[in-house]
């Protein structure tokens, strides 16, 4: 299980890079903003990369193809929107608006005292702490009956994103470091199967490691 609390794995660079190679027209904005998803979450206690990865989700990595809400509302993660054909709630800049996101998902994740002031006019709709983990952001997925969204695998597709976002990073990081394949196959199996965030970037530094060994 993947908690939200913690502290970000991804780098601002790993995520721009990935939302770059994912949408190939991605507004200049969008790229300007990517910050402050790590800044805000550091703020709060959450993973900022979570954060955005759950915004690729809602947005279509911010293409807004078939999305509930748009760019200029500044609600990347579907804030407000609770049936269809609703907009959601709008901010009036991009920090803010993920700095609501952020919020929202410290309201699931646990039960502290936030540290900014509340700009998440949804927070106190939140019944505290009911979904510490990433999965249980789902609905259908969460054992006390609430979360964020009602679709199936809402909080594993979630996963997917942010696993996509740092193997691609760490497959290029190894292979410029011109790692032999094996190598890079071994590392890329051992985040596989490790769903802690603190084991995965040991396991990065061990592998960083080896390659540098092996450039001797």
């Amino acid at each position: 299980m993947l908690k939200i609390q913690g502290e970000a794995v991804a780098s601002v660079q790993q995520l721009r890079e990935y939302i770059k190679k994912v949408n190939k027209n991605v507004p200049q904005s969008v790229l300007d903003m990517i910050e402050y998803y790590i800044e805000e979450g550091k703020a709060e206690g959450i993973r900022g990369d979570i954060a955005f990865a759950q915004s690729c989700l809602e947005t279509g990595n911010f293409t807004f193809k078939d999305s509930a809400v748009t760019l200029e509302q500044n609600n990347f993660a579907g804030l407000g929107v609770t049936q269809q054909g609703m907009r959601g709630n709008a901010f009036s800049d991009a920090k803010t608006g993920i700095r609501a996101q952020i919020q929202h998902l410290k309201a699931y994740a646990n039960k502290e005292s936030l540290n900014n002031t509340c700009v998440d006019v949804r927070f106190s709709y939140v019944t505290r702490g009911t979904a510490p983990y990433v999965e249980w952001l789902g609905i259908q997925e969460n054992p006390n009956g609430g979360g964020w969204a009602s679709g199936k695998n809402y909080g594993n597709k979630i996963i997917d994103i942010l696993n996509q976002i740092i193997y691609v990073f760490l497959t290029i990081f190894l292979y410029l470091l011109k790692c032999p394949q094996s190598l890079i196959l071994s590392a890329l199996r051992a985040f596989c199967f490790c769903g802690k965030p603190h084991i995965s970037r040991s396991i990065f530094l061990y592998f960083r490691y080896q390659a540098w060994l092996k450039s001797w």
